[in-house]
């Protein structure tokens, strides 16, 4: 046997490589509780200032403009928090670079496994904050409308997520 073929017999299949990373990141994630629940605090601090910015908005014409308000700031923090991103990116950097180097894994199954593992984590994030400006402002208090919210402002933030 060659030596490339036997280095292609010990290759793990793609979703493998997906598996292996993901819980890699999750084991990441969950070695460093103090950051991700300050980081979840911050967005609940954030969810109030914005919230009493906004509190109890009139149900009138008058409460027409700081409605949309309410709504741009609500997307902008939640895009915005995506630059925390950056600075844990940097750091596993090193990392990722020598492993790519030893072809432990591809780079794309390293990708879907940080979005794998961004998406309950930004899930958690998004829903603290929006339940909390969501009701202080006093927006219409429907479930219907409550989960679109959620879900516009969900996938807005993953979107810059991947941005970064």
């Amino acid at each position: 046997m060659s030596k490339e073929t036997k280095k292609k017999n010990f290759t793990l299949p793609f979703h493998k490589q997906v598996i292996a990373c993901t819980s890699r990141q999750a084991k990441v994630m969950l070695g460093d509780p103090q950051s991700l629940f300050g980081k979840w605090g911050g967005v609940l601090f954030q969810a109030l200032i914005i919230g009493s910015l906004f509190y109890d908005l009139p149900k009138t014409a008058a409460g027409v403009f700081p409605r949309g308000g309410v709504l741009f700031y609500t997307l902008l923090l939640n895009a915005l928090l995506a630059l925390a991103e950056l600075t844990s990116t940097f750091e596993s950097r090193p990392v990722h670079l020598k492993h790519k180097s030893f072809s432990f894994y591809r780079p794309s199954a390293y990708a879907i496994a940080q979005v794998l593992i961004d998406i309950p984590q930004v899930l958690v994030q998004v829903f603290i904050f929006d339940i909390v400006v969501y009701f202080m402002a006093g927006l219409q208090r429907t479930a219907s409308q409550f989960f679109i919210s959620l879900l516009f402002l969900w996938i807005i933030t993953m979107t810059m997520y991947s941005f970064f």
